[in-house]
């Protein structure tokens, strides 16, 4: 049994991404740590409720994810909290093979509904 949240809440009209330094920074501390994917994935998501992210944010740091379930449940973490997020759903990300598979698609669609 698997069970995904993922909000029905929308950024607010006012919503910016965070400072691109800022989120280079993130970058940064991720590509220099040892630590695993997929605690990556968890300390973002524990974060996520204090910070809104533009989808080319969001695709810096999948780039940083070499493993294909860590971007999988990376996006599902995230989507809702993009400002931008129709940028999401886009050839330069979601249907970019280098992100995701056809098949992680597919999950994806039924994760997030």
């Amino acid at each position: 049994l698997e069970l995904d949240y993922a909000s029905n809440l929308l950024p607010p009209a006012q919503a910016q991404g965070m400072e691109d330094t800022r989120a280079q920074a993130v970058a940064d501390a991720f590509a220099q740590s040892g630590i695993q994917d997929m605690r990556k994935v968890r300390a973002l998501k524990f974060l996520s409720t204090r910070f809104w992210i533009t989808a080319a944010q969001l695709r810096s740091w999948l780039i940083l994810l070499p493993t294909w379930e860590a971007r999988e449940e990376l996006l599902v973490v995230l989507w809702k909290r993009v400002v931008d997020y129709t940028n999401v759903v886009d050839r330069a990300l979601f249907y970019n093979s280098k992100f995701f598979r056809e098949g992680d698609r597919a999950r994806l669609f039924h994760r997030l509904g």
